[in-house]
């Protein structure tokens, strides 16, 4: 059996200083991105229970606590 790297592509996305302030989130914080009615919502991981989880360990900023990576 192979194991193969689900490999991530990312785009870079500039939020403005303020909406990051007023959402109460920060640079340093471990952010997770969904999708819900076409909208695309970022919130900080606070508590790596609720993190949906896509199977990238090698770029996961949880994969140190995580009992799933290998």
């Amino acid at each position: 059996m192979v194991n193969t790297i689900k490999e991530t592509e990312y785009v870079l996305l500039p939020v403005p200083t303020e909406i990051m302030t007023e959402a109460n989130l920060k640079e340093s914080n471990n952010l997770q991105f969904s999708v819900n009615n076409g909208k695309i919502e970022i919130e900080a991981v606070r508590d790596i229970e609720g993190l949906i989880c896509n199977g990238d360990c090698r770029n996961c900023p949880c994969s140190d606590d995580c009992d799933e990576c290998e």
